[in-house]
């Protein structure tokens, strides 16, 4: 004799009875059946069994707009596949209605401590729209029936879909209207047709916010990793589940003004500016996602400033990146040196501030009464602060014995031995031995609070793999996350960032697009590009050209360009060490009359240090070129004020013996006889004096300027968009 099958067991025997997958996209069909027990119990089972299948699909949400339609014979089907009809050969099908014998009591009733919140929104696009969410006891937001679904799932709390109502059908519901849900019977626990009400709104549900567009918010990819909730204010950061451990970030950010002495309290003036202040959280987490530190930063309410009266100077330089691919390869990969990843705490409360300036108490923190706080360093939010914190830095490197690089901005060299990148607050060192290493490391020590983050692994966005001593750099993490935020992970395959049949222009009787969707995209992609994927750099620059009144045919191109990359993103620059020596190795090209519109044309390059890519460079020329050699000289002289650039650098770093020529590359003969000689004839004369240049840098030997076959010409991939096979094998001089 069998055993009785455990209520689990009835369960997921029921559920996959009438569950089924069809096509590629993996279609499920949930089907009614009769119940297989009246057991509490085994329905119970039933129930999880079911909810488990829909969050781990994330099919909630479409379920949720479904019809329920008791006696039609038609499946339920949650893509948007065709519907597929019963035959008459089928037995009858239901929508799923799990029945209970048992009269309903109060321990089986829907868990109590769910708020519903109705948010109008104030302005935006979308200015009037109703948003809707839900928390329990006052915790994380859920904005979807999936989310709800999660958060039951992971708290063990019993979950029915009909008392949660996330219709939007009304833009503007008032207080209290019923309104109309498709789905409050889908999962309905009936008892003689009689359900409970959906969860309803109070007087008090309603919130003056701002509309917030996710498409304009800065994308960071840990964003998509947590369950937490970053709070947008002191209030909201109090009343959330984690606000002992927001309260204990801003008590460490209280202690570290104190300690900078930052402000002093003093009455409020009567006839001074008094500027704002409020809170600013994050989250620090590892690469699973999971929470290691959570971060409160007191900021000013800069924007209420004007220049002239409360500030005056605020340009505050940083390194580019470029230079760090030089320094990265010719000290790490060429000559061996060590190297160092420095984070210095709470850099901007470092710098002083010569304006007086006034602000108000943080937000609950501050003294009651007429009180200010009058601030002696740069608090962060302030126009000035970036500038009071570099100019800090500047004078506090020279006074530790540091020299300052003078052809470029942010270089610090020490003895000779080491050499400092600066970005804001992330210093990269580079030393010939670990004892001039640690050297450096405890001079900077001894004047700023730092955090020694050890070998570079990560910075500035990209990501440091040694692997078998070849160095790759790459933005995976980044990558995947702004395809999940896009929703592109599952797209078809492409081979190629642009289809080199598309003509790019604009479609003014078109309609337009979400232009700040579109820009936050361009934008994404152009710190990908310029930073470790130069494969798609004149994809994204040509497509740069419409941010202004973007159509859906750019949308749809530059969503492309994202699906192309993310498909790659195991593609990255890769450095490792050859036996020759290090030289710099140029390559420029231009496409004549590639722009339809205003017939310009497209010039780029490309920059190597012993075969390792540094720089690149794709740009729509300003000036209409008459003529194929034209453009190319126009290009060339692009090429060569970057080469002048790092020529430059070279020469005043004379101790690290970089005294091989440049070589420069072009695939226009007649380009490299006009830099080589001083003839003038109808067809020249028109040029401008500024792209000449190149002849006096080539006369002082400046670069080797030399003919290459333009199948070899490797900044071809920068003017135009190619073939799949010539665009291939040109990547594969790039990125690997």
């Amino acid at each position: 004799m069998g055993s009785n099958p455990t209520p689990s067991a009835t369960a997921h025997r029921a559920v996959a009875g009438g569950c089924g997958f069809l096509g590629r996209r993996t279609t499920l069909v949930v089907l009614g059946t009769n119940p297989v027990s009246s057991d509490p119990q085994s329905v119970a089972a039933i129930e999880r069994t079911l909810l488990d299948l829909l969050t781990t699909f994330d099919l909630v949400d479409v379920l949720t707009d479904l019809p329920v339609k008791n006696k039609s014979p038609t499946a339920v089907l949650t893509t948007q596949d065709p519907p597929v009809q019963a035959t008459t050969q089928d037995p009858p099908v239901q929508e799923v209605v799990i029945q209970r014998e048992e009269p309903r009591t109060e321990s089986n009733k829907p868990a109590a401590g769910w708020e519903r919140k109705v948010v109008i929104r104030q302005s935006g696009q979308d200015q009037g729209r109703a948003d809707i969410y839900y928390s329990y006891r006052g915790g994380p937001r859920q904005r979807s029936m999936a989310e709800v679904g999660r958060f039951c799932v992971a708290e063990q709390l019993p979950f029915e879909m009909k008392r949660f109502d996330f219709s939007t059908k009304n833009k503007t519901p008032a207080v209290g209207d019923e309104v109309a849900s498709s789905s409050s019977n889908l999962l309905e626990v009936a008892r003689g047709g009689e359900t409970e009400p959906p969860l309803r709104s109070s007087d008090s549900d309603y919130e003056d916010v701002p509309d917030v567009d996710l498409a304009g918010q800065e994308f960071m990819p840990g964003a998509f990793c947590t369950e937490v909730r970053i709070p947008t204010s002191y209030k909201e950061a109090i009343q959330s589940p984690q606000a002992t451990e927001w309260k204990d970030a801003m008590n460490e950010e209280m202690d570290t003004l104190k300690e900078r002495r930052v402000f002093t309290e003093v009455p409020k003036p009567a006839r001074k500016k008094v500027i704002g202040s409020r809170w600013v959280y994050t989250l620090k987490q590892d690469s699973k996602g999971k929470p290691v530190r959570y971060r409160a930063r007191l900021v000013a309410q800069g924007h209420t400033q004007k220049k002239g009266f409360d500030y005056f100077e605020t340009f505050s330089p940083v390194i580019a990146f470029t230079l760090v691919r030089f320094f990265f390869a010719l000290l790490v990969v060429c000559f061996g040196w060590v190297h160092c990843h420095l984070d210095i705490k709470c850099a901007y409360l470092y710098g002083n501030l010569d304006e007086e300036t006034y602000l108000n108490p943080a937000p609950g923190f501050g003294s009651t009464g007429n009180v200010a706080w009058r601030l002696h360093k740069a608090l962060y939010g302030l126009h000035q602060s970036g500038r009071s914190w570099f100019v800090d830095l500047d004078a506090t490197f020279k006074n530790l014995g540091f020299n300052k690089v003078l052809s470029t901005n942010c270089i610090y060299t020490y003895k000779n031995r080491a050499i400092v990148l600066v970005y804001v607050d992330d210093l990269a060192i580079f030393a010939r031995d670990d004892k001039t290493l640690k050297e450096v490391i405890a001079l900077i020590k001894s004047t700023y609070d730092v955090k020694n983050l050890g070998c570079i692994r990560r910075f500035l966005g990209v990501e440091f793999e040694q692997t078998n001593g070849r160095w790759t750099l790459h933005q995976k993490e980044y990558i995947t996350g702004l395809a999940r935020h896009f929703g592109l992970e599952g797209a078809r395959s492409v081979t190629v960032p642009l289809d080199p049949g598309v003509t790019l222009i604009s479609h003014p009787e078109k309609e337009e697009v979400n232009s700040t969707q579109y820009r936050s995209l361009i934008g994404a992609l152009m710190f990908i590009a310029t930073r470790t994927r130069p494969d798609i750099l004149y994809a994204v620059t040509a497509m740069s050209q419409f941010n202004c009144h973007p159509t859906l045919d750019h949308w749809r191109m530059l969503q492309r360009v994202l699906v192309y990359v993310y498909q790659t993103k195991q593609l990255g620059l890769c450095y490792e060490d050859s036996p020759s020596q290090p030289v710099l190795r140029f390559y420029s090209d231009s496409s004549w009359a590639s722009c339809v519109v205003d017939r310009k044309s497209w010039s780029g390059f490309v920059g190597y240090l012993a075969g390792m890519p540094i720089t690149w460079r794709a740009q729509k020329q300003r000036c209409v070129a008459l003529s194929t050699m034209e453009a190319e000289f126009v290009g060339l002289s692009a090429t060569v004020i970057e080469v002048k650039w790092l020529a430059a650098i070279c020469r005043e770093l004379a101790w690290l013996e970089l005294t091989n020529p440049v070589l420069l590359y072009c695939d226009n003969e007649a380009a490299i006889s006009f830099a080589r000689d001083h003839r003038e004839h109808m067809a020249t004369k028109h040029i401008d004096l500024k792209y000449k240049f190149v002849r006096e840098a080539l006369q002082e030997n400046m670069f080797r300027l030399s003919y290459v076959p333009t199948k070899e010409n490797v900044a071809d991939i920068f003017t135009k968009s190619l073939p799949r096979v010539p665009f291939v094998r040109l990547r594969e001089t790039l990125v690997k």
